[in-house]
């Protein structure tokens, strides 16, 4: 199982889950997604990014699809 987390995660064009996280099985099947404001804590196996992360090639998140994911990054000034 692989967990990464970003400071966004775009579900749809109508959902947006600040400091989303998003949990793969070994084969990149989107198992569950949540947002990380709803856990008392983080656990260590969470990959953390800065930016938004957005399904590749998909309209939106959907549990049980294979997916990837790319991350589009905040450029600090």
């Amino acid at each position: 199982m692989k967990r990464i987390a970003a400071n966004y995660l775009y579900i749809n064009a109508e959902t947006t889950l600040r400091n989303g996280v998003v949990e793969l099985d070994d084969k990149g099947v989107v198992q569950n997604f949540f947002s990380l404001d709803n856990l008392p804590a983080e656990t260590s196996q969470t990959e953390f990014f800065n930016g938004t992360l957005m399904p590749k090639d998909k309209e939106e998140v959907r549990i049980g699809e294979k997916m990837e994911f790319y991350l589009i990054e905040y450029e600090y000034t």
